[in-house]
């Protein structure tokens, strides 16, 4: 084989090896699956979904009103870039004296695979939150290190962690109540396996 040929022959590997480990992710149809609540199951629920197969989540942000957290808002980042879209706020109950928000985020780069919450008041509502995630490997699996994101509005007491089945990242948050104007008791996420397109 000539220089050129062997040349050639090269290049070629190299162009198909690059191609596959650039390949687009999104999430796996009917691989959904939804964690345990962090927090109780109230009687109400309110789901929050990313917009497209190819976004994760990566930032929860929660409005606290006169000690219960009213609203919530979620940023999705997309698995193949680095682009982050920030979602409407979704009000949960009416709010009654000035507000206050807190944001937990696990990075650049990086998505939710897990979810805790802290309670507090005689009422249970969610008075923190923690989230916890990973970067992903080109095949997008999550990798092992892991990252938090994590508040508390006051003292409460913290729940246990649910994390998302591996190797699956969250896609979506339902978030519980008991009666609308006490606020958010719970939060659970919804996860999926990644896929090369």
């Amino acid at each position: 084989m000539s220089r050129l040929g062997v040349g050639l022959t090269i290049a070629a590997v190299l162009t198909v090896s690059a191609a596959a480990l650039a390949q687009a992710l999104r999430y796996r149809a009917y691989t959904e699956n939804w964690t345990k609540p962090a927090g109780s199951e109230g009687e109400n629920q309110v789901d929050l979904l990313t917009t497209a197969d190819f976004y994760g989540l990566q930032v929860i942000t929660l409005w606290d009103y006169d000690h219960r957290v009213c609203a919530i808002q979620l940023e999705q980042a997309g698995f193949n870039t680095k682009s982050l879209s920030v979602q409407e706020r979704v009000k949960l109950c009416e709010p009654r004296v000035a507000e206050i928000w807190r944001r937990a985020d696990v990075g650049s780069g990086r998505f939710i695979t897990g979810v805790a919450v802290c309670v507090g008041g005689s009422e249970g509502v969610i008075r923190g939150l923690e989230v916890r995630g990973s970067p992903l490997a080109p095949n997008g699996v999550p990798r092992n290190s892991s990252q938090t994101g994590k508040f508390a509005f006051e003292d409460c007491a913290w729940s246990e962690l649910r994390s998302c089945p591996w190797p699956q990242v969250a896609t979506g948050v339902r978030v519980y109540l008991d009666e609308v104007e006490k606020g958010a008791v719970g939060i659970a996420l919804r996860c999926h396996r990644l896929e090369p397109r």
